[in-house]
């Protein structure tokens, strides 16, 4: 018997297995998105903590506080030492994908 085209279970085997390639790729695209996402919050939380960390270091009469910027909240303080000072500020958003605080110190060697 000469058959040609492909049977219906061929096919169907065929259609599943690229249905499950399909739903493999978008829930891959899908995570990369989210992780696209979280990267972009940490980086702006970086950059506006390196701003802050850096003015309050600056400022010789600096005191602890804290600041809200684009939906992260930030908090730093200074401890001051007889050869300096010490800054530490931590960021906490939801949007940085992680319960614990991005936390960031520097110290300021006083001038003499």
């Amino acid at each position: 018997m000469n058959r040609s085209g492909y049977a219906l279970a061929e096919l169907i085997v065929a259609v599943t297995l690229l249905a499950i390639g399909l739903l493999t790729a978008s829930g891959t695209a899908v995570l990369a998105m989210r992780w696209l996402g979280q990267a972009r919050a940490e980086e702006i939380a970086v950059t506006h903590a390196l701003a802050i960390l850096d003015s309050v270091a600056a400022s010789p009469a600096a005191a602890a506080g804290s600041q809200s910027v684009d939906g992260v909240e930030f908090r730093w303080s200074v401890a001051s030492e007889a050869t300096g000072r010490t800054v530490r500020i931590s960021a906490h958003s939801p949007g940085l994908g992680t319960d614990s605080p991005l936390e960031l110190e520097l110290y300021v060697p006083r001038i003499r």
